[in-house]
């Protein structure tokens, strides 16, 4: 379970120094971005790609070695 948190400071906060991962899917114009430390996990939609706040959180998630995810698979069929 995932708790989600509105409050990017507050996720910030506790998500400082911990691992984590991220994904950001294009939409339009915009981005989603979702990422999890834990159990606590931020989503938020943008509609402009440069927003300053999007751009904190990428900046976020790079310095802090956060993984990129791109999609995701049960491990069952992940080897066939």
């Amino acid at each position: 379970m995932v708790y989600i948190v509105e409050d990017w400071d507050v996720v910030k906060e506790y998500a400082n120094h911990k691992e984590g991962f991220y994904q950001i899917i294009c939409s339009g114009d915009g981005e989603e971005i979702r990422l999890k430390s834990g159990q606590i996990g931020f989503l938020k939609d943008f509609k402009n790609s440069k927003d300053p706040l999007l751009e904190e959180i990428k900046k976020f998630c790079k310095d802090g070695r956060y993984i990129k995810v791109n999609g995701y698979i049960w491990s069952e069929k992940f080897f066939k």
